[in-house]
């Protein structure tokens, strides 16, 4: 994740307006909910557990 000034990225008008909530603070921006990905789902680690408990049910 990269911090950026944001100064140097948004309207002075806008940010006027997010300093009325936020004061010098650390402001976190989500990605838009549509290109969100479910957990798991970049490291491969989502496919390895659905991957793992198939097995498991098969021995039981």
């Amino acid at each position: 994740m990269k911090y950026m000034n944001a100064v140097t990225v948004l309207p002075e008008e806008l940010v006027k307006e997010i300093q009325k909530y936020i004061k010098g603070g650390i402001l976190y921006i989500p990605f838009p909910e549509e290109t969100h990905k479910k957990w798991g789902q970049n490291s491969g680690s989502r496919k390895y557990l659905h991957k793992k408990n198939h097995l498991l049910q098969k021995v039981k």
